[in-house]
């Protein structure tokens, strides 16, 4: 969206300020520089061990359970969160 907006300035109003074209670049940078940087889930297998689940398939779909709520959430919630998220669930 950042490139087709600043493709949209530079068309349209080719004369802006020397000061808004970089504001636009520097979008650009930053957006190029999280392309494909996806956050790290904060919890691993070991978090439903230690709630006193037994290995087996139960750990996967705790994970993937707790990782669609994450997801779903934008990816803000941090390790405390999920960790609360996974307790609260657990059976």
């Amino acid at each position: 969206v950042a490139l087709l907006n600043w493709a949209d300035m530079i068309v349209n109003s080719p004369n802006s300020p020397t000061k808004e074209k970089d504001g636009w670049l520097h979008i650009i940078e930053i957006a190029d520089q999280q392309m494909g940087q996806e956050p790290n889930f904060p919890l691993k297998g070991q978090d439903v061990l230690d709630l006193g689940t037994s290995p087996g398939p139960e750990i996967s779909r705790s994970l993937a359970e707790i990782k669609i709520w994450w997801l779903d959430g934008g990816c803000q919630a941090d390790r405390t969160a999920c960790l609360t998220e996974l307790k609260s669930r657990h059976r």
